[in-house]
């Protein structure tokens, strides 16, 4: 039987950026923006008990994501229309 081959979950590649588990990026993004939004998200919400608030968290770190993305790939889009 083959062994299966692991990988190092600690790589340069996951410490920051998309796939990284904390939610700004430096030199890209503010921590007080990224704390500005979460508290937005809350507040909106207005989650009550444990599940409600892990629940808003996530909303509030997606939504932080997806506009990082969002921008990536109008910045990416603008890059390749100039040539």
């Amino acid at each position: 039987m083959a062994e299966k081959r692991q990988t190092d979950s600690h790589s340069d590649d996951g410490d920051h950026g998309i796939r990284s588990p904390a939610p700004v990026v430096p030199g890209l993004e503010q921590p007080e923006d990224w704390e500005a939004h979460r508290a937005g998200v809350l507040e909106s919400l207005s989650p009550e008990g444990h599940l409600e608030n892990i629940l808003a968290e996530r909303v509030a770190l997606m939504s932080w994501r997806l506009h990082r993305v969002t921008r990536y790939e109008r910045e990416t889009i603008a890059l390749y229309r100039r040539g």
